[in-house]
């Protein structure tokens, strides 16, 4: 839709002038759609949602810059460890990594797998 467009351009721009390393981000947009998608009708809101989003769960993400987040995919693969060994163990023989099986989800918040009920939830 055009407007989302315009709106997630608005809320990039945005967020690029607040901190530079989002003019270069890859993931942004990815990142910052289900919340301009639910604020569509006030940029700054979202603006606000996003930055405050990113200041309080995302901020290890930026460490490794432009590679995915190192510290928290190993936190997940030593979640998915003590809680199945079996399935970290066939994902490695698999040759399969949390950045293939984690970092999508959450570089989307989750958005590309949940309806919007659930995502609302989720975020709640």
């Amino acid at each position: 839709c055009k407007t989302h467009a315009s709106s997630s351009k608005s809320v990039e721009s945005n967020m690029a002038h607040w901190s530079s390393i989002f003019s270069i981000s890859d993931f942004l947009p990815m990142l910052a759609f289900p919340f301009v998608k639910m604020f569509q009708n006030n940029h700054l809101v979202a603006f606000e949602v996003i930055a405050s989003f990113v200041l309080s769960w995302s901020q290890g993400w930026y460490e490794y810059f432009p590679h995915p987040p190192v510290n928290v995919l190993t936190c997940v693969e030593n979640l998915l460890n003590h809680y199945d060994t079996k399935l970290l163990a066939h994902l490695t023989e698999c040759d399969v990594s949390a950045k293939v099986y984690c970092w999508p989800l959450l570089y989307t918040v989750f958005s590309e797998v949940l309806s919007a009920k659930e995502w609302m939830v989720v975020m709640d």
